[in-house]
């Protein structure tokens, strides 16, 4: 047994990590059934390797560059093994939508079904009447309420990312300024 001085324990497991996942990409192509299971089991790998909600930065670019298959791509495959989280859910899944496209177009939508009930005619009178006419206002105040969280998330997230954009730019101003100061002591003194 040879051993070889100074390679990086984590560089070969992430080697060995891509490798995996190249060979799982050319079991997607071989045919429809055999190519959704091949997706799940390759979002569960990317979904392994999430730190809370999110995969460290560059991953993901890393191995849609590897492997020679989209960010969006990708991003359906964690969506399908994070959805259908067990083998009995992937085969309900597959029996019932067969194809890949499928999946990614109803499966894994993002928006969630809108309600919509359309109001009783005006001659319709009486307690059922009522109770449908107030069951179709609490829909729609839920439906507008839906958007109004819908929209406060958005703008949350839209702030965090701000924040966060001035703190890089705040440390990186920070590293300039304190570069320049150096530069005009080191003159100083010289």
């Amino acid at each position: 047994m040879s051993v070889v001085v100074g390679i990086n324990e984590s560089h070969a497991a992430d080697t060995l990590w891509i490798a995996s996942l190249r060979k799982l990409e050319r079991r997607v192509n071989v045919s429809e059934t055999e190519g959704l299971r091949a997706r799940w089991e390759f979002g569960r790998k990317l979904l392994q390797r999430r730190v809370g909600k999110l995969l460290p930065r560059g991953v993901l670019d890393e191995v849609a560059t590897a492997v020679g298959v989209s960010r969006q791509e990708l991003g359906f495959r964690m969506q399908f093994a994070e959805r259908f989280d067990s083998e009995d859910e992937l085969s309900n899944a597959v029996r019932k939508f067969g194809t890949w496209h499928a999946i990614a177009q109803e499966a894994l939508s993002t928006k969630p079904p809108q309600i919509t009930v359309t109001e009783p005619a005006a001659e319709s009178t009486g307690p059922q009447s009522t109770e449908l006419v107030e069951f179709v206002q609490h829909v729609q105040a839920l439906n507008k309420l839906r958007v109004q969280i819908k929209a406060k998330r958005a703008a949350t997230r839209l702030q965090t990312r701000s924040k966060a954009a001035f703190a890089r730019r705040l440390r990186l101003v920070g590293s300039y300024l304190g570069a320049v100061a150096l530069a005009i002591e080191e003159e100083n003194i010289a």
